[in-house]
């Protein structure tokens, strides 16, 4: 497969979820509209550090760990849509509760913000899912580094921070609109869901398997 090609094939796929209204994003819709765009872009960071990671670890040999033994792939996913699962319960009893204005459950804290990103992108490995059909185009036959998956991983971090932008630039526009009525729990409870759904999806997805 020729560079070109590969692009062709990997560029819509990464587009489609990075810019997918997963939890993340809605992470960063919110975190603009009740804080900043600054804040939200630094939130965003907790993401890019998760999602680094686990492209640093494909490029480094769990790749073709995965590709060796599905199973321990299989078993992580399913953990991790458990664990989301319970993150959007915990999410969602919050909002409920919370009568909060702009200036949110947490209050503006910084490293909440970039908590909240890292902890579900680590559970919700969109990267994972992005380059797992590509391992066996991007990992040499014996060699478990891959420079190929970490070239790739580095493609999805910048369109993954593209997202971001927008999705905080939206934030910021519907502002205003947010903090009439009830628009901050309903923004809220939007994120709760997603990650719920999140897990939910990962779930199905094994079962799929």
């Amino acid at each position: 497969m020729t560079h070109v090609e590969f692009l062709s094939l990997f560029v819509p796929a990464s587009l489609a979820l990075n810019f997918y209204p997963g939890p993340n994003n809605v992470f960063a819709l919110s975190n603009a509209a009740r804080y900043d765009l600054p804040t939200a872009l630094r939130a965003s960071l907790g993401r890019q550090l998760a999602y680094g990671g686990l492209v640093a670890a494909l490029a480094l040999g769990v790749g073709a760990l995965v590709l060796a033994s599905p199973a321990i792939f299989v078993a992580l996913r399913i953990l991790a849509a458990l664990f989301l699962l319970w993150i959007g319960t915990r999410m969602l009893a919050r909002a409920r509760g919370s009568r909060m204005g702009r200036t949110g459950i947490s209050g503006g804290d910084g490293e909440h913000l970039f908590r909240d990103e890292f902890t579900v992108a680590f559970l919700n490995p969109k990267p994972v899912i992005v380059l797992l059909p590509f391992l066996p185009v991007l990992i040499a036959p014996g060699h478990a580094v891959s420079i190929g998956v970490l070239a790739a991983g580095l493609l999805f971090l910048a369109l993954e921070f593209a997202a971001a932008l927008a999705y905080g630039w939206a934030g910021r526009h519907l502002a205003g609109a947010l903090a009439a009525g009830s628009g901050w729990l309903w923004l809220d409870r939007a994120g709760a869901t997603s990650v719920i759904l999140a897990g939910l999806v990962l779930g199905a997805s094994v079962m799929n398997v």
